[in-house]
C-alpha cells in the first residue's frame, strides 16, 4: 500500500527535476545580427556630482540597419536592464552601488572600484560573461534572439553635475 502512495509522489519528483533541467539551458546565440554596428561598442562609468545622486555605468552600441528590430534587454555583469533605442544607438544603463543615497562613501577610488561592481539586482542575467562582453536582447517578428558583444572598449569615467535623466 506505501508503494502505491510513494509511486506518483516519486514520478513528481522526476518530472519536476527534468522541467527544471530543460528550463535552466541558456538560449542560443546569433551569429550575426540583424542590424550593423556603427562605431565600437562601449561602456562608461558616471557618478553624480552630488552625494547620494547614484553612480552607475552605461554601455553604447551604434548601429543602422534596424528596420523590424526590436531591442529588448542588455545583459551586463550580471545584471539585465530595459535597452533604450534612440538617435541610432542602443543604451543600457546599469547601476552600481556608489554613492548612492545609503552608502555615501565618496572616496577616491570610487570611479576605479565603479568598473567592476554593479549593485544586487532582481534582474538578473542568467549569461555569464567577461566583464567587458554584453548580450544585447531583441525581437524580430515577435521572436527573441540574442547576440554577444565581446570586447566593449572602457571610456574615461566622468563625474556629472546632477543625475541623468531617465
Amino acid at each position: 500500500m506505501k508503494v502505491i502512495k510513494t509511486q506518483p509522489l516519486i514520478l513528481l519528483i522526476l518530472f519536476s527535476l527534468f522541467i527544471q533541467c530543460k528550463g535552466s539551458q541558456l538560449p542560443t546565440l546569433q551569429s550575426t545580427p540583424p542590424f550593423v554596428l556603427t562605431q565600437a561598442p562601449y561602456y562608461q562609468a558616471w557618478i553624480a556630482g552630488i552625494p547620494g545622486g547614484g553612480s552607475g555605468i552605461n554601455v553604447f552600441i551604434s548601429v543602422e540597419g534596424t528596420k523590424g528590430f526590436d531591442p529588448d534587454s542588455l545583459h551586463f555583469r550580471g545584471q539585465r536592464v530595459k535597452a533604450i533605442y534612440q538617435n541610432k544607438r542602443i543604451v543600457g544603463r546599469f547601476d552600481t552601488p556608489h554613492n548612492q543615497k545609503k552608502n555615501l562613501d565618496l572616496s577616491q577610488n570610487v570611479l576605479k572600484e565603479m568598473h567592476t561592481s554593479l549593485l544586487v539586482a532582481v534582474d538578473r542575467s542568467p549569461f555569464p560573461l567577461k566583464n567587458n562582453a554584453c548580450i544585447l536582447s531583441y525581437q524580430v517578428q515577435n521572436k527573441r534572439y540574442y547576440y554577444k558583444i565581446e570586447a566593449l572598449q572602457q571610456q574615461t569615467s566622468i563625474t556629472r553635475p546632477s543625475v541623468l535623466p531617465d
